[in-house]
């Protein structure tokens, strides 16, 4: 996954439950794809691997889905966050 490709599908996981959530995390990167800190890394992936899978495991149960894309996607954001370059600091 591209930084860029990164960028655009972490937005729309982004307050994926609903608004005001911790998902506020993965709009604080831009088309370079990197983190601000260690303690965003931790949060974004924390969100995405608690919060954003319980919504698509539920919505998966609803529609009795076999192969969950959306759980495919949730482990490429999250392997692409863990290995995600950090911002440089100007």
């Amino acid at each position: 996954m591209t930084p860029y490709e990164f960028w655009q599908k972490a937005a729309t996981w982004g307050s994926y439950r609903h608004s005001g959530d911790l998902g506020a995390c993965l709009f604080g990167f831009d088309e370079r794809g990197e983190v601000r800190d260690e303690e965003h890394r931790t949060a974004c992936v924390l969100y995405l691997d608690v919060s954003c899978r319980q919504s698509a495991k539920a919505n998966d149960a609803q529609q009795d889905a076999l192969v969950s894309p959306a759980e495919k996607e949730i482990d490429a954001l999250i392997a692409y966050v863990k290995t995600a370059p950090r911002a440089r600091r100007k």
